[in-house]
C-alpha cells in the first residue's frame, strides 16, 4: 500500500516556502512588523506555539479523517523523529513533555514510545490521570503523585 505524505509548516494559518532562507526571512520581517504590537500585548503573536502543521495522506487532510487516537499518534511520530533530528544535530538529548499520555493512545503504543524514549535518557516529563501507566514506563524514573491538590 503506497502513500504518499505531506507535511507543511502553516504560519498563522498561511503555508510557507519551504526553503530555509526564505523561512527565516518571512519570519525575520514578521517579528520586526509585530515587535511594538507584541509589547502592548505583552505576548508573543508569531512563534511555533501560534503556528499549526499541516499533515495529507494521499492529497487529504489528515485532521478530516483520522480518529483522535491516529492524530495522536501522528503528532507521537513527529516529536520522535524531532527528538532524533535534535540529538543527531546537536548531541545533545531534549527535554521531553507528555501531558496526558494515556488519554488517546493504547497500552501497546504506550510501550513503544517509552522503548523508545529509552534509547535517548533526555528528561522526559509525563503526566497521566492513570496511575497505572508508571508501571508501563520502565525507565529510572521518579514519581510525583498529586492527590486532592497536594503533592504525595
Amino acid at each position: 500500500l503506497k502513500c504518499k505524505v505531506e507535511l507543511k509548516y502553516l504560519l498563522n494559518n498561511f503555508y510557507l516556502i519551504r526553503e530555509k532562507e526564505k523561512v527565516e526571512e518571512v519570519l525575520r520581517n514578521l517579528m520586526k512588523k509585530l515587535k511594538e504590537k507584541e509589547f502592548e500585548k505583552g505576548s508573543s503573536l508569531i512563534g511555533p506555539q501560534r503556528d499549526n502543521i499541516l499533515i495529507k495522506f494521499n492529497g487529504k487532510e489528515f485532521r478530516h479523517f483520522a480518529s483522535r487516537g491516529q492524530q495522536r499518534s501522528a503528532v507521537l511520530a513527529l516529536k520522535m523523529a524531532q527528538i532524533e533530528v535534535f540529538y543527531q544535530t546537536t548531541r545533545t538529548h531534549p527535554v521531553f513533555l507528555l501531558d496526558d499520555l494515556t488519554s488517546e493512545l493504547d497500552k501497546n503504543k504506550i510501550l513503544k514510545l517509552m522503548s523508545f524514549l529509552e534509547k535517548y535518557p533526555s528528561q522526559t516529563f509525563i503526566t497521566s490521570v492513570e496511575y497505572d501507566i508508571i508501571s508501563l514506563v520502565g525507565m529510572d524514573s521518579k514519581i510525583i503523585k498529586l492527590e486532592n491538590g497536594e503533592v504525595k
